[in-house]
């Protein structure tokens, strides 16, 4: 199970533990305040085949800018790399 923190982390369930590490931590760069912060992910179709996963979070700029990343799952759950 793949778990959002509004902050801007992506936290991993495995059978019924959340992992104490971050998958991906994206804070430095994600406002969260109000109703804004990291929202949404999404499986690509294929993703069994090629990785990728869509990241939608609220990026923290000067300006409020909400932005859709592309992100490949590597060969171990921890190893997530993002891409814009």
């Amino acid at each position: 199970m793949l778990i959002l923190e509004k902050a801007g982390r992506l936290r991993i369930v495995v059978g019924g533990a959340l992992q104490s590490a971050a998958a991906l931590d994206l804070t430095a760069g994600v406002d969260g305040g109000f109703e804004k912060g990291f929202l949404g992910i999404c499986l690509h179709p294929g993703f069994a085949s090629n990785g990728y996963i869509f990241l939608y979070y609220t990026r923290a700029t000067g300006f409020t800018r909400n932005r859709i990343s592309r992100s490949r799952w590597w060969e171990t759950p921890s190893a997530l790399r993002a891409r814009s």
